[in-house]
């Protein structure tokens, strides 16, 4: 039966064509019910079942949830995700020493200071709540979910600035490879020995 669990705050009325449709929804305490901002954290792995990408925006019954990334950057800035992007890929592209970090015991017992998280995007990850909230990713096989979503708004933040690498074609750069790996193979397979043909894949490989 399609997951129908906790107050479901949040969204707004929109079609669903820039969203990725969800079937239910594990939703907050009904003691958030009146949160101002909310953010979705639903993923969706690859078929290996490494997390590679984040849905931007969900919809659900008529209505459109952004990803928690998004939502925090919305909730102090009104930036828009990049493009009409349905599904962004996460860069992963800083470790855990690149954020600054705070224990929950820490911040219960009052040793951060407020100068270190004024005007500061703060996300509080499920480690706090001794919650094992990990996902497979291209970092390895055990990531904090934390990480995934402080890896989304790094690269938000950076797409906001301006300071964000353009995306390369990749689809076309694979078939363009691919076609040319296949006309060599075409050229040299009748001439050259067998052992001397096995160098073109494996060269072919070591360059990709």
């Amino acid at each position: 039966e399609p997951l129908r669990s906790g107050q479901l705050v949040g969204g707004v009325v929109a079609p669903g064509a820039n969203a990725v449709p969800a079937t239910g929804y594990l939703a907050n305490h009904a003691g958030l019910a009146r949160a101002a901002h909310a953010g979705n954290i639903g993923v969706i792995p690859d078929r290996d079942g490494t997390l590679r990408r984040i849905p931007i925006q969900t919809w659900f019954e008529g209505r459109s949830y952004p990803t928690l990334a998004l939502a925090l950057l919305q909730c102090c800035s009104g930036a828009q995700p990049p493009a009409t992007e349905r599904v962004m890929r996460v860069p992963f592209a800083r470790s855990w020493d690149a954020y600054s970090g705070a224990s929950a015991a820490d911040v219960l017992a009052g040793r951060i200071a407020p100068e270190q998280v004024a005007g500061k995007l703060v996300l509080v990850g499920s480690s706090a709540l001794s919650v094992g909230d990990r996902v497979s990713s291209p970092l390895g096989a055990s990531t904090a979910g934390l990480l995934v979503h402080a890896s989304l708004l790094t690269s938000l933040l950076d797409h906001q600035a301006g300071l964000a690498p353009a995306p390369w074609p990749g689809e076309w750069i694979a078939l363009a490879f691919s076609a040319l790996l296949a006309l060599l193979a075409g050229y040299t397979f009748p001439r050259p020995s067998a052992a001397s043909n096995m160098l073109l894949p494996g060269a072919a490989a070591c360059l990709w």
